[in-house]
């Protein structure tokens, strides 16, 4: 939304303004916006900017204001690279214009973005001010990570701020999606990993985890939230550098303001998270389906052909010879489960790696 002139520079501003430089409104309207808001612009683009603002909105009326205006002096043109700008006159080319707009015309608070290159986490203050700024989080936090190997010093910092009543939503990669990006190597400290968090969350409503079954999810990983108002994003090619590798970019929404890169990061981050609630438990199902293909692939053959009528008329022992090789397929199916199971038992009591 474009600022308002009506809402800092007063009626008496512009009068005074048109009694002292002798000008009509429109053109005391312009140049209090572009003392004000120091427009420096192409012609026709600033007459479009100026056209936002309250009695303004005419495009020929305020075209015209801005084109007698260089004819008087009072704007220039001067160029810029490939550009012509028209910008205000400066002190020395007309005194009295600089003088009388200090005057009367206020000039715009900056608008502070508070956009800072923080640099590489391996040094620095980077992952200490990251800690404090989850400890000192008051409604939510969305933290968005690979494998968390190298997160757990923030473990116990959220789980206290769950039990403050802070909403902590943590996207992880699930086991797979660690093994497409970052290999096999990676894996094991991945399960284990995962297996803190999940037990760290257990009982806690307010801390959720879930795991993103896809390597396109990296895409933000190692960025995080905080209660809308802080954002940090680890800048780095996610399919050949690690997190660490990266820069991170620190964001602040000013007060009333609600900058584009914050939209964009809770977009992805809740797009993800649905999709890691919707499709992981799928995903990671037809996974463990897929390890016994060679067992479903030969049963459903099997279970077609012993349905087929005429698969029989050519000689009755096919029904016999059928029958064995599905019971044969069906116990070597059985048992491979058996065999899964058991193994995730034995995980669960601690009994295996």
């Amino acid at each position: 939304m474009a600022p308002s002139i009506t809402q800092t520079i007063s009626e008496q501003a512009v009068a005074e303004l048109i009694a002292s430089m002798r000008v009509p409104r429109a053109q005391a309207l312009v140049l209090l916006a572009m003392a004000q808001y120091d427009y420096r612009r192409p012609e026709d683009d600033l007459v479009e900017i100026l056209r936002r603002l309250p009695r303004l909105e005419d495009k020929r009326s305020t075209a015209d204001a801005v084109t007698q205006l260089i004819h008087a002096g009072l704007l220039v043109r001067l160029r810029s690279g490939a550009l012509e700008e028209v910008r205000l006159a400066d002190a020395r080319a007309q005194p009295l214009l600089t003088a009388e707009l200090g005057r009367v015309a206020p000039t715009a608070p900056p608008v502070v973005h508070g956009t800072t290159v923080l640099g590489t986490p391996r040094g620095g203050d980077v992952y200490g001010t990251f800690l404090s700024l989850v400890g000192n989080a008051q409604r939510e936090i969305l933290l968005w990570i690979a494998s968390a190997s190298s997160y757990r010093a923030v473990l116990p910092l959220l789980v206290q701020r769950a039990e403050a009543g802070v909403k902590v939503k943590v996207l992880l990669a699930d086991v797979e999606a660690v093994e497409s990006v970052r290999g096999a190597v990676s894996t094991g400290l991945a399960r284990e990993t995962i297996a803190d968090w999940k037990a760290a969350f257990r009982g806690r409503p307010n801390a959720q985890v879930r795991l993103y079954p896809k390597g396109e999810d990296f895409v933000f990983s190692g960025s995080t939230c905080i209660d809308g108002k802080v954002l940090r994003i680890v800048v780095y090619d996610w399919r050949r550098q690690r997190g660490m590798d990266g820069e991170f970019v620190e964001f602040v929404n000013p007060v009333g303001l609600e900058l584009n890169v914050f939209e964009v990061y809770r977009a992805r981050f809740e797009h993800a998270w649905r999709r890691a609630n919707r499709l992981s438990g799928l995903v990671n199902a037809l996974r463990w389906l897929w390890r016994f293909d060679a067992e479903i692939v030969l049963g459903a053959f099997l279970v077609y052909a012993y349905y087929r009528s005429d698969f029989w008329t050519a000689d009755p022992k096919n029904k016999d010879l059928v029958v064995g090789v599905v019971g044969s397929a069906g116990y070597l199916l059985v048992s491979r489960v058996g065999i899964a199971l058991a193994r995730i038992v034995r995980k669960r009591l601690g009994h295996e790696d």
